[in-house]
């Protein structure tokens, strides 16, 4: 999903944890892709890079965003490291992962809704 003219990509395991992000983050992202890698695949994040090549965007910026469990953790900070000529971060939801996230967001923000409609 690209988000204006995407400069930077931002690289999840699965389409809903994409979508959960863009939930969390709208109105903040701008000029972005947010990519599933559909897993932890190496290879799709790589082409993804390549394809954004070919469309005549460069690439500025690289994060990952992958779940906050062993294996995203593992993934996120070993390709993280490898990229010299690209900035690029490791961004991890607080929960699971970025469904649950914003599931929690979620379920806070109608907490604090009650609360206030309580004490009026």
């Amino acid at each position: 999903m690209d988000i204006g003219k995407p400069n930077s990509i931002h690289h999840f395991e699965s389409p809903i944890n994409a979508l959960s992000y863009w939930s969390i983050k709208k109105g903040k992202l701008q000029d972005t892709r947010l990519v599933s890698m559909s897993g932890l695949k190496r290879q799709t994040m790589v082409d993804e890079i390549k394809r954004m090549g070919k469309e005549g965007l460069k690439v500025n910026q690289i994060t990952f965003c992958t779940d906050n469990d062993n294996a995203g953790r593992e993934f996120a900070h070993k390709y993280n490291k490898l990229f010299v000529k690209v900035k690029s971060s490791v961004y991890l939801p607080m929960q699971k992962d970025w469904n649950e996230e914003l599931n929690m967001n979620t379920k806070n923000k109608s907490v604090s809704r009650k609360e206030i409609n309580y004490k009026e």
